[in-house]
């Protein structure tokens, strides 16, 4: 399953094309992104949340597997095996034990990192147009902070930093 982090990112080519870089907040994405931009050249920029992928066992897999197991061992005995109080698991308890594997399988991925899926996702993904100093307006300047973002002059670039309030 996908699972929002606290972290953002950017890019200075389109919205498919995020870097990995992560900060903790979109303001700090935002700053960082300007201030690539006015050294690269780039005119717009491009701020999105990471996703992490977060393993989630399977419980019904897991009964089915031991309901399979079982049946197998019997057969191999020529014994019965009771697998149908299996098939009337509670949800309550099913969820229980969905939580329960999963929670082992993370504290087991954490344990040994060299496991842990490295795919990420990234969402909430917004286009900025690079504001350089000649080109902020009080309208734009005005606009900025009407969706809630702080609008400072960079005393040592041509431009302004912006921030997520």
């Amino acid at each position: 399953m996908w699972e929002k982090t606290p972290y953002w990112t950017y890019s200075l080519n389109d919205e498919s094309c995020l870097i990995s870089f992560e900060y903790a907040s979109k303001g700090l994405a935002i700053n960082a992104a300007m201030e690539d931009a006015e050294i690269e050249g780039a005119k717009r920029v491009w701020i999105g949340r990471i996703n992490e992928y977060i393993p989630t066992v399977d419980a019904e897999s897991v009964i089915n597997q031991v309901q399979f197991d079982g049946a197998d061992a019997a057969a191999e005995e020529d014994v019965n095996w009771p697998f149908e109080c299996l098939d009337k698991v509670a949800d309550d308890d099913f969820d229980e034990l969905e939580y329960m594997l999963t929670e082992a399988y993370r504290k087991w991925e954490d344990k040994h990192p060299e496991y842990k899926p490295k795919a990420y996702m990234i969402t909430d993904i917004e286009e900025f147009q690079v504001i350089a100093e000649w080109c902020m307006t009080p309208e734009n300047k005005k606009c900025l902070e009407d969706h809630d973002y702080i609008v400072e002059k960079d005393p040592y670039h041509k431009c302004y930093k912006i921030s997520w309030k």
